[in-house]
């Protein structure tokens, strides 16, 4: 079954085999987020709800929540004023007491995020009085649910932008699109979050691409999600929470990203399939050459498909073949693709996406080259 995001029973279908695959699992349903937070009275609770977003990056959250309320006192119960006057010697100090207590990748650079962003939100007061008044400036009145206390289906993109786009004085550091949407969540502004779990979700179940574009880019996620929620007429954290939980270590940990469990799955078991699946460490090693073709299928560029496969123990040369016979032959070398951006640019973003390059990197190695913004974006948006 193709699942149309603009049909509001293909919509109602997905989220109710998502629910019944948790709950056959012995997940309760109840737990799952069906809204955003409350809107907080102040400053001090919008730097907590972004500290809280920064910290779950590419971490496992239940390992997170553990040490939040003894860090929410070793930072006065995010003080803005306090937090912005940690010297570097208190951050790494703050890291050494927790970096073996949580399951995170980035915690000295999220805790010196957290600092930073404290003394941006200073200068944030300092012009505009609050941040609350800041924020809510970008907000409409109508968007607000008196009941419920938060911000629904808002019109907030241009306060995404102020918070994520680096000519912006109002930059965060450590944030990036998946990251405000999340820290939105947090403090009451109704958001979808294309985060690792929402991209590899979105990407392999069965969409009607007549009637969305499907990608692994982040903002095009984001715009499917919102669809999708608009479509039912809830909450776009009410889509986003359903998302994470089915995928989340920690959590339903069905449609997770390297190992899912596709046999428990009611979106792969149940007839009409919403999911073709993904490969498995078992189908990956009974099978390489279809695991790696449906890994393209689902969007995973060749260098991502090659980091999941040798996971399972697949030597190079087996590897190697696997990957030309499906994505063709090894990608260009990084010094012949900046020669031909110099005298090809169109030609060389082609190139760079046919050798398995995502925009980002194409982006950075076209900005390597000394092209100018504008003229990079302008070719690749045609191309990707």
């Amino acid at each position: 079954m193709v699942i149309n995001v603009v049909c509001k029973s293909d919509c109602e279908e997905l989220i109710n085999r998502i629910r019944q695959t948790l709950s056959s699992n012995g997940y309760s349903i109840s737990s799952i987020p069906v809204g955003p937070g409350v809107f907080p009275s102040n400053d001090d609770s919008i730097l907590e709800g972004l500290s809280k977003a920064i910290l779950a990056i590419q971490a496992v959250w239940a390992s997170v929540k553990k040490i939040l309320p003894c860090l929410k006192s070793d930072l006065s119960n995010y003080n803005i004023n306090y937090v912005a006057s940690l010297s570097d010697t208190d951050i790494n100090a703050l890291y050494l007491k927790y970096k073996s207590r949580v399951r995170t990748r980035f915690l000295k650079a999220e805790l010196f995020s957290i600092r930073d962003n404290a003394k941006l939100f200073q200068s944030i007061i300092a012009k505009h009085g609050s941040v609350r008044g800041f924020i809510t400036s970008y907000l409409s009145g109508k968007n607000y649910d008196t009941s419920m206390k938060f911000y629904i289906q808002p019109h907030d993109d241009k306060l995404i932008g102020c918070f994520i786009d680096p000519n912006s004085d109002f930059k965060l550091s450590g944030v990036g699109l998946a990251t405000c949407c999340e820290f939105f969540n947090n403090i009451g502004i109704d958001e979808f979050k294309p985060d690792t779990h929402t991209v590899s979700f979105l990407n392999r179940i069965d969409l009607n691409r007549s009637s969305v574009r499907i990608s692994r880019r982040p903002d095009l996620i984001r715009k499917v999600g919102i669809t999708i929620s608009e479509t039912l007429g809830k909450p776009r954290k009410y889509v986003d929470g359903h998302i994470w939980c089915f995928c989340a270590e920690g959590e339903g940990e069905i449609c997770t990203e390297d190992d899912p469990k596709c046999d428990l799955c009611q979106l792969k078991i149940q007839e009409p399939q919403l999911c073709l699946g993904f490969p498995n460490r078992i189908a990956i090693n009974s099978n390489p050459l279809a695991a790696a073709q449906r890994m393209k299928e689902c969007a995973l560029i060749r260098s991502e498909t090659q980091k999941k496969m040798k996971k399972v123990g697949l030597s190079d040369a087996q590897l190697e073949k696997v990957l030309d016979h499906v994505y063709g032959p090894k990608p260009v070398g990084r010094q012949i693709i900046k020669q031909l951006i110099m005298t090809d640019p169109f030609g060389s973003a082609q190139a760079m996406k046919k050798s398995g390059f995502n925009r980002k990197q194409a982006y950075r190695e076209m900005q390597k080259a000394g092209l100018a913004h504008n003229s990079i974006e302008g070719i690749l948006i045609k191309v990707y």
